[in-house]
């Protein structure tokens, strides 16, 4: 995963409501202190190549003049043509704020390449925290936007960059009477008025819900007959038969804090029996990082007996995590290096998957080669951190680490694993295209790649489901399962979060490409994202923690009862995984234990043996 500050970015995605009654909660609040100056979009500046900047005219609006942005290239990401401006005031941590503007399309956009923007107030320098961010697709027709939201930090005037990002398909588009207003903590956050966000795919009857529930079936279930037999091996006839899954053959798992496993306590207790209950798979948040591998060779291993004695297959994150923050020191003082370099690598990886050797089912050899690639970039004998080497010249040094953790675990299974791949609305195609250009070398070179991890961070632009089945669709050509290795939502609104999490997780599921999901932890004290979790710090179940548990352990599993028939035959069709049998005749009961496969299980009881 991606270790970046906590960062509070806002998700507007509340019941629709009238934006009458979003003008009157405004007309509501007292003046407050305004955060840019008062020549609204003359305020803002442009930065990047790829367009131009105008200020023109307008009629008919509460404001007289608006910034016309034109996009002529479509850039890697958003931020790389934008037009921004600083804090003309202090804003102090804690602070509740109001951004307000009007937006529109110029001309209207082809569906294939909606017009679109993204307001965005965050730290002017590194690390760029975040404390609003909202994207907006634009019509012809003026919309007024209302986003509230918190700073988590101290600013000085000047500190704070406000965007608006439009680094998209080429588009025009306007931005006018743009404010954005300090009220302290004088006011709650609720009273602030909200302009309501969806995401296409939401709507209860949209169509690809009834493919997906088609696909569940055909993919995710099979055929389970029960033959009850007496001891002459005859057919028993209205013999009672229950069946009860016990566990999902589809991965559903959690990143989990390795210390937190082991702690002792209250909350430590029910933090392992939250594991126990709810997820078959699990990934080491932090603890198997090559960074704190380097100063803890205990605290990751021992949770992976913790983990292995009660069951539950681990994931290994990740051997190679190629930027400087990432990497022990002693590495990155090898680039002036290179061979020592490439060999301290290899060592790395011999080591740390030797002393785990066939504990973990799987591992993150490399993670984030589009944003990370300092290491490629030194054995090629390029600047570390210039511009990221071409992916298949990347490919030839990670498929040497691939090769590596093969000689040292030939059991486990080897992924690669990226971001922004699913996230950033399904738009990021500089990250797709590296993403496929470098798989696509590794299989050509050899290397033992067997998994593609596909982290599934969502922020304030959620991916529209029919994008989202697109993009897996294309990554399936590669012949590789995919896995959502990371998932979470960073939002303030937890039926949104809740229905987007219901709706990726469905759609995923159904895809027969993917073999697991897994969320990026599950308790408020000890998320990366606290509002993100599924728990609440008192351990009470958020609205998408209930998604969770009802798709998984309800919607998605298998209970079934019923009698032999005259054949001594009971047949049902459930979710692949593993069950238990029951068969009672006259009081006597025999249990059998059984795995249900995609081509279907049966199974004979013998009563009486």
């Amino acid at each position: 995963m991606r270790l970046l500050l906590f960062v509070f970015v806002v998700l507007l995605s509340a019941p629709l409501v009238f934006a009458d009654a979003q003008d009157e909660k405004f007309a509501a609040l007292p003046p407050g202190t305004p955060v840019i100056g008062s020549r609204g979009t003359d305020e803002f500046r442009l930065s990047g190549t790829g367009g131009r900047l105008e200020s023109v005219e307008v009629s008919g609006q509460p404001f007289t003049r608006a910034a016309r942005v034109t996009t002529l290239a479509r850039m890697e990401a958003p931020y790389q043509f934008q037009i921004s401006t600083g804090n003309t005031a202090p804003v102090k941590k804690g602070d509740i704020l109001l951004a307000v503007f009007w937006v529109r399309a110029v001309v209207q956009q082809p569906a294939s390449a909606e017009a679109r923007t993204e307001f965005c107030f965050e730290l002017g320098r590194e690390p760029y925290s975040k404390m609003a961010v909202r994207p907006t697709d634009l019509t012809t027709q003026w919309q007024k936007i209302y986003v509230p939201f918190v700073s988590t930090l101290d600013l000085a005037a000047g500190q704070a960059g406000i965007h608006f990002r439009a680094g998209y398909d080429p588009q025009t588009i306007e931005i006018g009477g743009v404010r954005v207003i300090d009220y302290g903590t004088g006011v709650k956050y609720g009273d602030l008025p909200v302009t309501a966000q969806s995401y296409a795919g939401r709507d209860a009857a949209a169509p690809w819900r009834k493919a997906a529930a088609d696909r569940i079936e055909q993919n995710r279930k099979g055929d389970l007959t029960v033959v009850v037999l007496d001891a002459n091996r005859k057919p028993v006839p209205g013999a009672r038969v229950t069946v009860r899954m016990k566990r999902h053959a589809y991965g559903f798992g959690s990143a989990v804090d390795a210390r937190q496993l082991l702690a002792s306590g209250p909350d430590a207790e029910k933090y392992r029996a939250v594991i126990v209950q709810n997820f078959n798979k699990v990934v080491i948040e932090n603890h198997l990082k090559w960074i704190l591998w380097e100063h803890d060779r205990d605290t990751g291993p021992r949770a992976v007996t913790w983990l292995r004695e009660h069951g539950i297959e681990v994931r290994g994150h990740c051997l190679v995590w190629p930027a400087k923050k990432d990497m022990p020191r002693s590495i990155v003082e090898l680039y002036a290096k290179p061979e020592a370099l490439r060999k301290a690598v290899t060592d790395h990886i011999a080591d740390e998957l030797g002393a785990l050797r066939g504990q973990c089912v799987e591992w993150d050899v490399m993670n984030e080669p589009f944003s990370n690639h300092e290491i490629q970039n030194v054995l090629a004998g390029l600047d570390p951190k210039g511009p990221r080497i071409e992916a298949a010249a990347g490919a030839a040094f990670i498929a040497e680490w691939f090769k590596a953790a093969r000689a040292a675990d030939p059991l486990a299974k080897l992924d690669i694993n990226d971001y922004s791949i699913l996230s950033t609305g399904g738009t990021d195609f500089a990250h797709q295209d590296y993403y496929e250009r470098t798989i696509r070398s590794l299989i050509e070179r050899g290397a033992p790649v067997q998994g593609i991890g596909m982290q599934s961070h969502f922020g304030a632009e959620l991916t529209p489901i029919p994008r989202l089945l697109e993009v897996l669709d294309r990554f399936a050509k590669l012949g590789l399962p995919i896995q959502s290795t990371e998932h979470d939502i960073d939002n303030w609104d937890e039926q949104i979060a809740a229905d987007y999490t219901r709706d990726f997780m469905t759609a995923f599921f159904s895809h027969p490409a993917t073999i697991g999901i897994i969320t990026w932890g599950f308790w408020e004290k000890a998320h990366w994202i606290p509002s993100a979790a599924y728990y609440r710090k008192d351990w009470t179940l958020r609205p998408v923690g209930e998604v969770w548990r009802d798709l998984v352990f309800k919607q998605w599993w298998t209970n079934a009862d019923g009698l032999t028939d005259a054949s001594g035959i009971f047949k049902t069709r459930g979710f692949l995984g593993d069950y238990e049998i029951g068969v009672e005749i006259g009081g006597a009961k025999k249990v059998a234990p059984a795995k249900l496969g995609k081509v279907g299980t049966r199974v004979e009881i013998v009563a009486g043996r």
